[in-house]
């Protein structure tokens, strides 16, 4: 997953895991709109390997979806590039 790949809770998600930590919640919760993979990290204060396994497990579960960083509509895309500055910067 590449770090400005875009996350986002799906609309109406999968029962969530039982067996989920509490980390994944946060995920959940902070992806009611899309934000970046390295913004997540930043804002959970988690390393971006941890946050990459956490969503691919939602991914996994129908919690969440990923969207493709490399598509056209991404590059033009100001307000993504600007939150991706944001969670770079916080790192």
């Amino acid at each position: 997953m590449a770090l400005e790949a875009s996350v986002r809770r799906m609309p109406e998600p999968a029962a969530f895991p039982a067996s989920a930590p509490p980390e994944s919640h946060r995920i959940v919760d902070l992806c009611v709109s899309a934000m970046s993979l390295a913004e997540v990290s930043a804002r959970m204060l988690l390393p971006v390997g941890v946050v990459r396994v956490l969503v691919g497990d939602l991914v996994t579960a129908g919690v969440v979806w990923v969207d493709d960083p490399h598509s056209v509509e991404h590059a033009t895309d100001v307000r993504l590039l600007e939150r991706l500055l944001d969670g770079i910067r916080a790192l």
